[in-house]
């Protein structure tokens, strides 16, 4: 499976949604719904990020 070319924004978008709550002691992970969520917003939905 190839990768993803992604601009330094969408990098920087990406990573802000992905970690920003990591340190919350309320974190406690994420489900694959949750992940797809993340992507999808960032119109990150071919089969690389879904997973398909």
């Amino acid at each position: 499976m190839k990768g993803a070319l992604l601009s330094w924004q969408k990098v920087w978008t990406l990573s802000q949604r992905w970690y920003g709550d990591r340190m919350s002691p309320a974190f406690r992970g994420r489900t694959l719904n949750d992940a797809r969520a993340i992507f999808a917003s960032l119109d990150l939905t071919d089969d690389f990020w879904m997973g398909d």
